[in-house]
């Protein structure tokens, strides 16, 4: 394999001499007009000094090496653009190693998106040197332009074949949007920016990042918003989305997106929210209305009665107006209970929680005269917890309709015993009307319950106070017992039944002899196929089918009436 050294580049090729003069040339002019790789090199004394340039980069920046050594009298520093030349403090500079991004100044004074990539190396006299390539990409250019005028910036990850992220880039501008510099204090990791991820949101944007990445059928997208913590510790709203490159098999190449702060419209859709959910939430019964910020202790009001806004104005901080209004308008016997009411930690533990609302009543004196009013803390979005909408109620009339309405409760409720205690005493003596018997399952026989079908197991359930119920048998669920039959012990299969008999109705040796019959029947079932002895028959009773050896009543008349005739 031989190589030409003609060019910048290296060309690699089986036979140097089939591709000729006019084809190196050709291919010189290519990389001129596409932004091709070019070098600068230099000392690292106070000006971080050029020692050389490349004429591919001269090139670029439309210089020659007199031009450019002219424009920035010799130094790197005043080859980069404005801010974008923080990073060549000379100490900082000799750390860092690697890829990069800046901006470079051409021979007219425009900055220019560039990639760099630095290396240390020792001139011919073993002094330390710098050398960096210099790429410029002008579609990256234009696309710097348009996402610098939307205020976002580029991102992208490198993934292996099994969608394992094993390169992390973070743009020059992603870096600036969050307040940081360079890779020293922003390395091109993936935990640099993941770190920075609010808790109650990390989570979510993990996952979602991990299965975009995972999807070979492409269908999930990586469009989410969440909070980062930007260099001064401050929480700001960022919105993503990203693409993904992907192999033949599916899986992913690379995952590419831009980042946009939107702090600013986040907050105002929220403060819009609020209003919102103030106007759905609150009536003229109000006297104030308002939202806190729990972590700052601040306040900002919406509405407030013209006898509570001395309370407003005189405090700046959200415990401040808490401790003034429960000092000099709520009544003694309500101080202690509305203070730990409006406990700032308390509120953002219940809100943080399932709780979307609190509500707490006392009483306050407003113009000379005691009222009742509801103090309710409202969360101010979801993602929020840190936020909480405050509003005082006038409740003092609903409360008297409220001690109105339990009072006819409690009337309703006295007659409502005076019937049921009239219903039994009639019940007692027999005298119940046969409209209220016919409707009532307690005037019965016998009561049976079938709790196996549902899975519980039998009671023995008491008898009703009211009503003719005798017997109340309740079955269960079949249970295994251990039993010993001919010596041997094994597992026999029971029905339990729990049963309730009434004393009132039948005496107690009857019941024994019932019980001891259907205990014997229960052993012995085959006895229930045998006819009775005789069957005896209560005098002056009706009964729906005849007596043993008698012939139904309408049989009897009509063979009487035949015997007549006859």
């Amino acid at each position: 394999m031989k190589f030409d050294r003609r060019l910048t580049d290296e060309i690699y090729t089986s036979d140097t001499v089939r591709l000729g003069k006019d084809a190196f040339q050709a291919m010189q002019e290519t990389i001129y007009h596409n932004g091709g790789v070019g070098t600068i090199t230099g000392y690292y004394d106070a000006e971080l000094s050029i020692l050389s340039v490349s004429d591919l980069l001269l090139h670029n920046l439309n210089h020659s090496y007199a031009s450019l050594m002219e424009q920035t009298k010799g130094s790197l520093k005043n080859l980069f653009y404005k801010e974008d030349a923080a990073f060549l403090d000379n100490a900082r500079f000799r750390q860092l190693q690697g890829e990069g991004e800046g901006r470079i100044l051409t021979a007219d004074g425009s900055p220019v998106y560039v990639r760099l990539y630095k290396k240390d190396a020792v001139d011919t006299d073993g002094t330390p040197i710098w050398i960096m390539s210099v790429q410029m990409n002008w579609a990256y250019e234009n696309l710097a332009l348009v996402n610098e005028s939307i205020h976002s910036a580029l991102w992208y990850f490198e993934c292996n074949e099994n969608g394992e992220i094993v390169h992390v880039n973070w743009s020059h501008a992603f870096r600036q949007i969050l307040g940081y510099h360079d890779i020293l204090d922003f390395p091109n990791k993936l935990d640099s920016w993941s770190n920075l991820l609010h808790p109650e949101d990390y989570d979510r944007v993990m996952q979602l990042l991990l299965e975009t990445i995972a999807d070979k059928t492409n269908t999930t997208k990586y469009n989410v918003e969440y909070r980062l913590k930007i260099q001064d510790g401050q929480y700001h709203w960022f919105r993503a989305s990203a693409e993904v490159i992907r192999r033949l098999d599916g899986s992913a190449n690379r995952i590419a997106g831009i980042i946009s702060n939107i702090d600013a419209e986040k907050r105002s859709r929220m403060q819009a929210q609020r209003a919102a959910a103030f106007h759905r939430a609150f009536t003229s019964a109000n006297l104030c209305e308002y939202y806190v910020n729990l972590e700052k202790n601040t306040f900002d009001t919406f509405k407030v009665e013209p006898s509570l806004m001395t309370a407003f104005e005189q405090n700046h901080t959200w415990d401040g107006l808490v401790r003034f209004l429960v000092d000099n308008y709520v009544v003694e016997e309500d101080k202690k209970s509305v203070t730990d009411f409006y406990n700032r930690a308390y509120i953002t533990e219940k809100l943080k929680g399932l709780e979307t609302e609190l509500r707490q009543e006392c009483r306050i004196v407003l113009d000379g005269e005691e009222r009742w009013v509801s103090n309710v803390v409202m969360r101010g979005e979801i993602e929020d917890s840190e936020y909480a909408m405050i509003f005082l109620r006038d409740i003092t009339e609903s409360k008297a309709e409220t001690a109105q309405r339990m009072q006819m409760a409690s009337d309703n409720a006295s007659m409502d015993l005076l019937i049921k205690s009239m219903v039994r005493l009639l019940d007692r003596y027999g005298l119940c009307p046969g409209a209220l018997l016919d409707e009532l399952p307690f005037h019965t026989s016998m009561y049976i319950t079938n709790n196996a079908s549902i899975g519980l197991h039998h009671v023995n359930h008491h008898i009703y106070n009211f009503g003719s119920v005798t017997l109340f048998f309740g079955m269960g669920t079949v249970e295994k017992v251990a039993v010993v039959e001919k010596g041997e012990a094994r597992m026999k299969r029971f029905l339990p039944i729990g049963i309730t008999a009434d004393e009132r109705v039948c005496s107690g040796a009857h019941y024994a002899a019932f019980f001891g019959t259907m205990s014997y029947l229960l052993n012995h079932p085959e006895e229930l196929e045998k006819p009775p002895e005789s069957v005896r028959f209560d005098e002056k009773c009706e009964y729906h089918v005849p007596k043993v050896g008698e012939q139904p009543a309408k049989k009897q008349k009509k063979q009487q009436k035949a015997t007549v005739q006859a």
